[in-house]
């Protein structure tokens, strides 16, 4: 005979994991998210092409970075100039990628070799993380004039650097 009775479910039924699972996933997303945004800093820029060139004829002796508006009110990018004195060339990059063969240059031109690799700087720098970075605080030059307005110069004499700051934020650093 066939038994109507229900059966007997036991009163302990363990949770199904998947759903505490997705939701710690999405704790622990959101918490990375908040805290990456936190403590943002951009990397320092330096594209494959020249991390080989570096590693293979060395760091430049002398370089001139510009990371913004190429022209007042224009579109931003990273444009780099590595002085090679003892070669007497200069390799020019727009946004990592090499745009000319290298060009001669006068190899008396460049100035005293800075320690600092023209990758150190970026956009996203304000003053003091420069000012971190170096290890020395900037000595303001004034006047300063510049076509862009909102731009201010500062001389670090012990890393061998004149850097532009563009409406507080790293817009051009050259050797010196």
């Amino acid at each position: 005979m066939m038994s109507l009775a229900k059966p007997v479910r036991s009163w302990y039924q363990p949770p199904v994991p998947w759903p505490y699972l997705a939701g710690v996933l999405c704790l622990a997303v959101l918490v990375g998210a908040v805290a990456a945004l936190g403590m943002r800093e951009e990397p320092a820029y330096s594209s494959d092409r020249q991390q080989r060139l570096a590693a293979n004829i060395g760091w430049p002796d002398g370089w001139i970075v510009a990371d913004g508006p190429i022209e007042p009110g224009g579109e931003s990018h990273r444009t780099e100039t590595w002085l090679y004195a003892s070669r007497g060339v200069a390799v020019r990059f727009l946004d990592g990628a090499e745009v000319k063969p290298p060009v001669p240059i006068d190899g008396a031109l460049v100035g005293s070799r800075s320690e600092v690799r023209p990758s150190a700087f970026h956009r996203g720098m304000n003053l003091a993380d420069i000012e971190q970075r170096l290890g020395e605080e900037g000595a303001r030059l004034e006047p300063f004039e510049s076509p862009y307005s909102g731009s201010e110069g500062y001389m670090f004499v012990r890393s061998a650097l004149l850097i532009t700051i563009l409406d507080g934020r790293f817009f051009t650093a050259q050797t010196y």
